[in-house]
């Protein structure tokens, strides 16, 4: 199965990410894409600056930004408010594709 990478966006997270990647195409598995997993309302400028840090150093797919959920979303309309901030159309083409 391709893989979607989640990562969170702190300090040091795009070091986390790349070796992640890193290892995932070491081990020959089809990486899709990455969603940014925001974890604070107050964003330091390691999480605000985390997309663009990465891209500098990694071509992958992003396919999206989660915002700061303070609880697990439990109604269709908390559902699809998160399926708002990911590229939903891209992942279901780029898994297509890594078949």
């Amino acid at each position: 199965f391709p893989v979607l990478v989640v990562s969170r966006t702190g300090l040091g997270a795009v070091n986390h990410s790349l070796l992640t990647l890193d290892r995932l195409r070491r081990e020959n598995l089809k990486t899709v894409g990455l969603v940014a997993n925001h974890f604070s309302s107050r964003p330091g400028i390691a999480e605000r600056e985390f997309i663009s840090q990465l891209r500098e150093f990694d071509p992958v797919e992003i396919i999206g930004e989660l915002p700061l959920q303070e609880s697990p979303p439990v109604s269709d309309r908390e559902w699809d408010d998160l399926a708002r901030h990911l590229d939903i159309d891209s992942l279901i083409r780029l898994i297509s594709d890594s078949r």
